[in-house]
C-alpha cells in the first residue's frame, strides 16, 4: 500500500513540474496562423503572455503584442508585394487597416509623415515601396 502511495505521489508530483514547467516557464507557447488575402504566417501566443520570462528579463521578452506586431508587418510586407504586382483594391484596404491599428502607430511614430492613412493611391504606393522603413521589424530597449 505504501509502495502505491508512493508511486502515486511520485506521479502527481511530476505532472505537476511538467505543467509549471510548460504553462509558467515557457508561457505555453501556442502557435497561430494568421491569413489575410492569400498572405500567410505563423507566429508564437503565449497562454500566459510569457509572463515568467519576461519578468525574469525585465521586460526584454517576447510577449503576445509583439509577437502579434511582428505577425502584421509580415502580412503587410507580403500584402504590399501583392498590391504592386495586382493592383487589387482588397490588398489596399487591409493594407490601410494594418497601417491605421494602435499597435502599429505606436510601435512607428518615429516615421516621418506617419498620420491616417486613406485609401490614397499614391501613398499606398509610397507605403510600399518603401516597405523596409514601414514594415522592417523594429524592436526599442
Amino acid at each position: 500500500m505504501k509502495k502505491f502511495l508512493f508511486i502515486t505521489f511520485l506521479l502527481i508530483a511530476i505532472s505537476i513540474t511538467i505543467c509549471y514547467y510548460y504553462f509558467i516557464i515557457l508561457g505555453g507557447p501556442v502557435k497561430k496562423n494568421m491569413t489575410i488575402n492569400g498572405c500567410t504566417v505563423d507566429y508564437t501566443y503565449f497562454i500566459t503572455n510569457n509572463k515568467y520570462q519576461i519578468e525574469k528579463t525585465h521586460g526584454h521578452a517576447y510577449g503576445n503584442a509583439i509577437e502579434l506586431f511582428v505577425a502584421n508587418t509580415e502580412i503587410a510586407s507580403c500584402l504590399c508585394e501583392s498590391y504592386l504586382n495586382k493592383r487589387n483594391t482588397p490588398d489596399s484596404t487591409a493594407l490601410i487597416d494594418i497601417l491605421n491599428s494602435k499597435e502599429y502607430l505606436d510601435s512607428k511614430r518615429y516615421i516621418n509623415n506617419i498620420g491616417s492613412f486613406s485609401t490614397d493611391t499614391i501613398k499606398i504606393e509610397s507605403v510600399c515601396n518603401d516597405k523596409d522603413n514601414y514594415f522592417g521589424i523594429l524592436l526599442m530597449d
